[in-house]
């Protein structure tokens, strides 16, 4: 009967020992899947937003429709998304911008490099002109600090938009040419968020400096700052000043409409769904060239 006895005991506690097993191999399998779901997705992003008065290189307001897609569903730190915008001026020109990016996010921690590269587009109210540009960018994004650089080159060159011809005796004339063109062009921003409750906050400031076909160059800083309640509305305030545009300030309200993903996730993926921020709008320049032959 002992040895019977004994024998139960060891049978069952290698009955024991083997469910315990499977029962922590489940446990680590759960943890590590819920693991998996927390990085697997990053928000992509509807936005419609609208901004006024005028800016570096136009005079009116616009509104924006925006979708900031992040099309990955893994644990592969880098994510890439596509971004479309579409904007409609107060005096109906028309401008967009179709993009791609990626962002590299660091293990352990809150840190994200990215990069991006955009084509832009812009006609004038009537239409009859179409200027293309590229855009490439790189952006450093953080728990609190960032910073970001952007440049700027022209695909379309300038266009005549209205020619003058002044005739006078002995076969003397003069010409003017009313040209419109856009920029070629650089700007950095160094922002700090800081967050209180269901608030975030940021402040930035940065360079611009923009090239054009004469001898007008811009050059001057911007300074921005947004008040965002959750990741629904945001109100921002921005200030630029150049020795061309000279001081000009505007005001922007924005919803935001987060999707394919859980929008109470945690911060990096906040972090990871940020928006790429550049100067969406082609910097137009209207100059004159004059002609004679005396």
């Amino acid at each position: 009967m002992i040895y019977t006895a004994n024998f139960m005991i060891r049978g069952h506690t290698k009955k024991y020992s083997f469910l315990l097993r499977n029962a922590s191999i489940c446990i680590a399998s759960v943890h590590l899947h819920a693991q998996t779901e927390e990085v697997s997705s990053v928000c992509s992003t509807a936005t419609l937003r609208h901004i006024d008065y005028r800016g570096v290189g136009y005079d009116t307001g616009y509104t924006t429709l925006e979708g900031l897609y992040f099309p990955a569903r893994n644990t592969n730190p880098v994510w890439p998304f596509i971004d479309l915008r579409v904007h409609g001026f107060n005096d109906n020109e028309w401008a967009a911008n179709a993009g791609v990016g990626m962002r590299l996010n660091m293990e352990d921690s809150l840190k994200v490099y990215g990069v991006n590269g955009y084509i832009d587009y812009r006609s004038d109210h009537n239409r009859d002109f179409h200027f293309f540009q590229g855009g490439f960018g790189v952006e450093r994004l953080g728990e609190h600090w960032e910073i970001r650089i952007n440049g700027y080159l022209p695909i379309t060159k300038k266009k005549s938009i209205l020619n003058c011809d002044f005739d006078f005796p002995g076969d003397f004339f003069v010409g003017r040419n009313k040209y419109r063109g856009p920029f070629a062009g650089v700007n950095g921003e160094l922002g700090y968020i800081a967050r209180f409750r269901r608030f975030e906050f940021y402040g930035g400031i940065g360079p611009y400096y923009y090239a054009g076909s004469t001898c007008t160059q811009p050059m001057g800083g911007k300074l921005r700052v947004n008040m965002k309640w959750r990741r629904y509305i945001t109100l921002e305030g921005i200030l630029t000043h150049d020795n061309v545009f000279k001081t000009r300030a505007q005001g922007q309200i924005a919803l935001h409409l987060p999707f394919g993903c859980d929008p109470r996730r945690g911060l990096k993926q906040s972090i990871l769904s940020r928006p790429v921020y550049r100067n969406e709008i082609i910097v137009l320049d209207t100059f004159c060239k004059w002609e004679t032959n005396f």
